[in-house]
């Protein structure tokens, strides 16, 4: 673009001198007449790029003239300058009064759908349809263009109203793509090496390809390594020795990587194209051969080879006569032997090959498909990547990310990973075409962004999932609720398919995503949103602790005095309709973050499950897993770690839960009646409250018990009574320590200057708390806050997650940031911490 307007700028002061220095109208006109027989020569050479240049110059000074604003339109049509040729069809309708540029309307409907303008360009092909009155048979075939290209639109406009999949689509960035073409990747050595087209600087062939105004095009090698990419040039192998003066291009590697099937192409005989092969002997490449004429017949163009993973057929592109269109993917296969004796042709049938371009074909032998583009088929804008199924047959479009409003091309997938050529609108695009690579598997589906609303406290999210078949409600469906990558929280989907999450920070971005157990890029999407919402409210966000539940070590069933548990809060949200319960699951810190993070989900969906075979709502539900994040206690002895074995339950909502219980982990020595005695009630209301059948019960096991009167919800852990101790210290901060218990055990700390209140702190803990300035006793005094930062200092209970949300930031970034290798901190550990 830069060069276009370089020549048009230079054809600006051209006419300015002209119409300076010649007062005579008749010369003036005679110096445009020849200016548009140069322009009109280079457009008909396939010069487009030097021809747009000058109808610019004529157009923008002889601004009533509509064949040079027509001719312009078609100039940037060709070399892919799609907003500017929009820009010139509207100009030609605006000017063509006598209605002899007839086909203009559909170019300019064209280009509305190539800018992703699907509603007006659904609109200016009904137009065209109703109005166009073709002249002759090869006019007659612009109706069926404009009747794919609208039903193009009606695809792209249904499919944007559905969830789009997360493959973690990316530019390759100023590493691989550049200003020029980049095109043709080609795998070799697995998904992190790349061969790709390119018409950078540098590239063998001085002289320009006049179609696009661009450089001949060469191939280049490469890797990704240590997190970037790295050009592989110069190397011993002598790869180089394969690009040639002339414009090199598209190819294939078999799969021993010794061969490379790859498109030369000669301008100066017609830009005739031709595939070759170089062979690799194990130490370097050697100089390529021309195929058979079964592969090049003599005065066609035949390029973009790819092979089966035997090696034994071809797919390529011709324009030989016999086909369907002006692009047509062909295939041969080769006789027995280790020889180039490549068949007879045949066309790959209708199926595939349309009147249009077919182009880019790559097999995938896992799936025994074949990967290509088109735009004879329906697509959301030009080029669109396809995918026929096995036998070839069933022609799919991959819809997004894969494919956009613009040219999509080049598609080849390794194990892991893919990549695509492309001149989509991209945030991160270099250049004309760029190459984008992503992930083969996708485990989550993008419903919805939520931008942040910091003039808000809280947001309630509602929603409603339909199947994209039927558009009807659909239950039991696992919604997802993000930021920044973390999953916050889950819940699912009830019978009529709706879907909330309650009571949200306003001030984060989210995503509504789905997730599926193992999906592939070729499986259709099953489910859209529908009646998305957001609320937005003045009201904080409120999060209530009711009572917890308890687990053995390693398991996630149910256990007794937790069905009286939930039974009480089922019971309470059907009097209380309106509020949301997160679940939170726990563990303790025996066994590795990665076990416990799965141990702690399916304590949560037990408690789930059990809830929900009760009759409770899953839209009334949310769940995260913790993992051993969380502590309440110590995790160095019985009673600290069953502590840490649970299920917490928050109340979302304005209303206040009302338990008139709290746990007690059973101690040595002590039965029912003791037990009973200590908290004012009878062994009958003991066991009934804890649904027990005997007088049995087990050392270090939970049990609800009837909470005093001055004991505070968030007091509901295990602790007796009548061996309580109540401390105060000269900072007026209290405590409660159980006197018969290990010495580090605290239950209860509140500060009665803030009024904040922590629990399972031990007394090592307390004494850093206490201390003033005691936080340089963790060891980190020489941390020091960097620009835009401050030092903050860990208090009891907090974790990496709370802190991170506190100021706005990701985990990620906080670890990096003070360099923690773990999720692991220390109360009095001084962080740095952004603004």
């Amino acid at each position: 673009m830069k060069k276009l307007l370089k020549h048009i700028n230079f054809f600006f002061v051209f006419f300015g001198i002209l119409i300076f220095n010649n007062v005579n109208a008749q010369k003036h006109h005679k110096v445009v007449e020849q200016l548009l027989f140069s322009a009109d020569d280079h457009y008909e050479r396939g010069d487009y790029f030097t021809a747009a240049t000058e109808y610019e110059a004529i157009a923008q000074f002889d601004t009533g003239n509509v064949y040079p604003a027509f001719r312009l339109a078609e100039s940037y049509r060709h070399y892919f300058e799609y907003d500017l040729a929009e820009k010139w069809y509207k100009k030609t309708i605006e000017l063509d009064k006598s209605g002899k540029y007839s086909l203009v309307p559909y170019w300019y409907a064209n280009m509305q759908k190539m800018h992703g303008k699907y509603i007006e360009a659904e609109k200016s092909f009904e137009i065209f349809l109703s109005t166009f009155q073709p002249l002759s048979k090869e006019e007659e075939i612009y109706l069926e263009y404009a009747l794919l290209d609208y039903n193009g639109c009606v695809l792209a406009i249904d499919e944007l109203k559905k969830p789009t999949r997360n493959f973690d689509f990316k530019n390759l960035g100023k590493e691989v793509n550049t200003t020029h073409l980049e095109y043709a990747p080609s795998l070799y050595g697995g998904d992190s090496a790349i061969v790709l087209t390119s018409s950078r600087a540098g590239s063998k062939g001085d002289e320009e390809f006049k179609m696009f105004g661009e450089s001949y095009c060469d191939n280049y090698r490469f890797e990704y390594k240590d997190g970037k990419w790295n050009q592989i040039s110069g190397h011993k192998d002598h790869f180089d020795v394969l690009n040639t003066i002339r414009n090199d291009g598209s190819g294939v590697f078999n799969t021993e990587v010794n061969k490379f099937y790859y498109t030369i192409c000669d301008e100066n005989t017609g830009g005739e194209c031709a595939i070759y092969v170089a062979n690799y002997d194990g130490h370097k490449w050697h100089l390529p051969k021309k195929l058979n004429e079964n592969i090049n017949p003599e005065g066609v163009w035949n390029a973009q080879p790819a092979l089966t993973s035997s090696g034994d057929t071809m797919f390529f592109v011709s324009k030989r006569d016999s086909g369907y269109g002006y692009h047509d993917i062909w295939y041969s296969i080769k006789e027995p032997g280790n020889n180039e004796n490549w068949g007879a042709a045949k066309n790959m049938g209708n199926q595939i090959n349309t009147s249009f371009i077919e182009m880019s074909p790559v097999y995938h032998k896992p799936t025994n498909s074949l990967f290509f583009s088109s735009n004879g088929h329906e697509g959301f804008g030009g080029l669109d990547i396809f995918h026929a199924r096995t036998i070839f047959a069933g022609v799919h479009n991959l819809g997004l990310p894969f494919n956009s409003n613009r040219d999509d091309f080049y598609f080849v997938l390794g194990e892991n990973k893919g990549y695509l050529a492309s001149n989509r609108e991209h945030e991160d695009a270099q250049g004309h075409d760029d190459i984008y690579w992503f992930n083969f598997n996708s485990h989550e589906t993008i419903l919805s962004g939520i931008q942040r609303d910091t003039s808000y406290q809280s947001i309630d999210i509602e929603g409603i999932m339909l199947t994209v078949d039927d558009m009807k409600p659909v239950s039991d469906i696992e919604v997802l609720l993000t930021s920044d990558g973390e999953i916050l929280l889950r819940t699912k989907t009830d019978s009529l398919g709706r879907f909330r999450f309650q009571t949200i920070e306003a001030k984060r971005d989210y995503l509504l995503k789905l997730q599926a157990g193992n999906p592939n890029l070729t499986d259709d999407i099953k489910y859209i949103l529908d009646q998305l919402e957001v609320k937005k409210s003045q009201t904080p966000v409120s999060r209530t602790l009711f009572e917890n539940i308890y687990f053995d070590f390693d398991k996630s069933n149910i256990r007794p005095e937790a069905e009286k548990t939930l039974d009480l809060l089922i019971e309470f949200q059907r009097t209380n309709p309106g509020i949301q319960v997160e679940l939170k699951g726990n563990t303790d810190s025996k066994g590795s973050n990665e076990y416990n993070e799965k141990l702690s989900e399916r304590r949560a969906n037990a408690a789930f499950s059990y809830m929900k075979s009760k009759g409770f709502p899953n839209s009334a539900l949310v769940v995260s897993g913790n993992g051993e994040g969380s502590p309440i206690a110590t995790n160095s002895n019985d009673i600290g770690r069953q502590l840490n074995r649970r299920v917490e339950f928050y109340i979302r909502g304005s209303s206040k839960p009302n338990s008139d219980f709290m746990a007690y982990i059973v101690e040595k020595q002590k039965g029912l009646k003791q037990i009973a005695e200590m908290f004012n009630m009878t062994v009958d209301e003991l066991k009934h409250a804890n649904n027990l059948t005997t007088d049995n019960i087990r050392v270090y096991s939970p049990l609800r018990v009837r909470k005093g009167p001055n004991d505070d919800m968030i007091a509901s852990v295990s602790r007796e009574a009548s061996s309580m101790s109540k401390y105060e210290d000269t900072n007026d901060d209290e405590y409660l320590v159980r006197k018969d218990a290990p010495k580090d055990i605290v239950i209860l700390l509140k500060n009665s200057q803030t009024g904040e209140t922590y629990e399972g702190i031990t007394i090592n803990q307390l004494k850093v708390y206490q201390s003033q300035n005691a936080y340089n006793l963790i060891g980190n005094e020489k941390v020091k806050a960097q620009e835009g930062e401050v030092i903050y200092v860990v208090k009891p209970l907090d974790t990496l997650a709370k802190i991170s949300k506190d100021f706005n930031m990701t985990v990620s970034e906080l670890k990096n940031l003070n360099d923690l290798s773990s999720n692991r901190i220390q109360i009095g550990q001084r962080l740095r911490v952004k603004k």
